[in-house]
């Protein structure tokens, strides 16, 4: 899909490179992508985002994961290999035209490979590039490896989430979903944001660092309060609230259900709906401070009340007297719940090979800008070609590549299988007639539209006197060609990588002059 359709997004027109992996990066990524930015994600030559292979889910045999379609869509994937210098050149390239840049590498890493701000501030310094790392580029944890359940695990001095999470007489417990990740993800979206209106103010780019621990204990919010102000040490407690009560799960007859009494007139409202106006008038329970002290009683008190009806009763009641009440769902009643579906939350994609698949929708709603499913998450190096000849300015010596790689293929098996001999030292194609290498380069699908054929001759040496080279037979050339493809494409593969960039395994040779004769490569 063409990206010039992006006309109305927040984001038209800004260019991201995302060199993220896994979660917190391809997150942030996916939402300035939803927003109408134009995400190139590049990914791993061989095996891509490591999410790709992090099942089951699949969507079938061999298919996409379930985890890397949830955090890539709308982006175009550029297969592509750092270690080598054409494909470095490329996200060079690629730099120069683009707005941010998203990595998470180890601290160090990125300049290692060539891809840091240093280097990428000199290439284009209005570049916004942003590291998000597991405990920041600097300290002494900076070399440790990080993921989201070690982070919010390292108790209070680490992050301390899963240090207030599970039950009071339990061990500790780890949040269902990779919270700290999808946090880091949101606030790094959320600095990029403002750092494209401050470069639009002052003109130049900036360097932005953001971390799974910072992130973990920035949200910590109020439990983070409680300590610094009180000196309070917050242990886990349920679904309790450690400063609300009531504000926690409770079951009913046929499931559970989660009430809150924020203030005093919301739990008037839960005494009278649970046929005990008495309790508001209670001392014990007369104030938000009173009842957190005696917390036990109350608790105690409610949930006896409460186990005698069903969810759907209690819930009709509660929301009938204005008091915050909501089930507990499974992930089935999430997406069948009629406000979840009202807003929206589920939308439909269709994938180039998995067909069509739901994916959840956009939480935030825009009147005049609101975001788009402009693309699937792609196939690893789906977009490679496209990008390389749609957004480098290199395109004659990416041609001139794949013309050097063609020659080094087939000159040790031309010459010696058609009799051909490379009197002039240069490639086969001049062997050719002029119709039959049109067509040839013509049918290279990454080659079509690169340059003007008339631009041709005079790069690959068609203005050489060819007259002293012995040809063979148009039929000859045909069946000779045939015999080789199988070594050319096997040699391809495994030896000519174009510094990453992949050629599609669908390209075809056409040989044309009185006939047409195709090999596939």
């Amino acid at each position: 899909m063409a990206t010039n359709i992006r006309n109305i997004g927040s984001l038209s027109g800004v260019r991201v490179l995302d060199m993220g992996r896994i979660l917190a990066a391809p997150y942030c990524s996916m939402i300035l992508g939803d927003y109408g930015a134009d995400v190139i994600k590049i990914e791993h030559l061989n095996r891509g985002d490591d999410t790709r292979s992090w099942g089951p889910p699949f969507t079938a045999e061999g298919g996409e994961s379930a985890y890397f379609l949830s955090v890539n869509r709308n982006k175009r994937s550029v297969a592509i290999d750092l270690k080598k210098k054409e494909g470095l050149q490329f996200i060079y390239d690629l730099v120069k035209q683009s707005d941010v840049v998203i990595e998470n590498f180890t601290p160090g890493k990125a300049d290692v490979l060539g891809v840091g701000y240093e280097k990428l501030s000199q290439i284009n310094p209005k570049i916004i590039y942003t590291s998000l790392t597991g405990f920041g580029p600097d300290g002494p944890y900076k070399s440790r490896l990080a993921y989201d359940v070690m982070i919010s695990g390292e108790n209070s001095c680490m992050g301390g989430l899963m240090g207030v999470t599970g039950t009071e007489d339990g061990t500790p417990v780890k949040v269902g979903v990779a919270i700290t990740d999808v946090c880091t993800g949101l606030f790094a979206h959320g600095a990029i944001m403002a750092a494209l209106i401050s470069r639009g103010q002052t003109g130049v780019g900036q360097k932005i660092d953001a971390s799974l621990l910072e992130t973990q204990v920035a949200v910590m919010a109020n439990i983070a309060s409680n300590y610094l102000i009180a000196g309070i040490e917050s242990k886990p407690m349920g679904t309790a609230h450690v400063s609300i009560v009531p504000y926690q799960g409770f079951k009913t007859k046929d499931g559970h259900i989660i009430v809150g009494a924020l203030n005093d007139g919301q739990f008037e409202r839960l005494s009278a709906t649970l046929c005990r106006p008495d309790l508001s008038t209670d001392e014990r329970f007369s104030s938000n401070t009173k009842r957190v002290q005696n917390r036990v009683a109350l608790i105690d008190i409610i949930q006896n009340i409460l186990i005698g009806g069903n969810t759907e009763h209690w819930l009709h009641v509660l929301e009938e007297a204005h008091v915050p009440c909501g089930p507990i769902n499974s992930m089935s009643q999430v997406f069948n719940d009629p406000q979840v579906i009202h807003r929206e939350m589920i939308h439909t994609i269709q994938h180039p090979t998995v067909g069509e698949f739901k994916t959840v929708g956009f939480p935030v709603k825009f009147s005049q800008t609101p975001p788009q499913m402009y693309l699937p998450p792609p196939i690893l190096g789906q977009h490679t070609k496209e990008v390389y000849k749609t957004h480098t300015k290199r395109v004659q010596d990416f041609f001139m590549l794949v013309i050097k790689t063609c020659k080094s293929i087939l000159n040790k098996m031309v010459c010696e299988q058609l009799g051909w001999h490379n009197d002039l030292g240069v490639s086969w194609f001049v062997c050719v007639d002029m119709a039959g290498l049109y067509s040839i380069l013509e049918h290279i699908q990454l080659l079509k539209s690169c340059i003007p054929f008339k631009d041709l001759r005079k790069t690959i040496g068609l203005d050489k006197d060819v007259g002293k080279i012995k040809k063979k037979t148009q039929s000859d050339m045909i069946l000779s060609l045939e015999t080789l493809v199988p070594k050319f494409r096997s040699l391809w593969s495994e030896d000519c990588k174009l510094g990453g960039l992949e050629l599609s395994t669908n390209l075809s040779v056409h040989i044309r002059g009185k006939d047409l004769a195709t090999a596939n490569l």
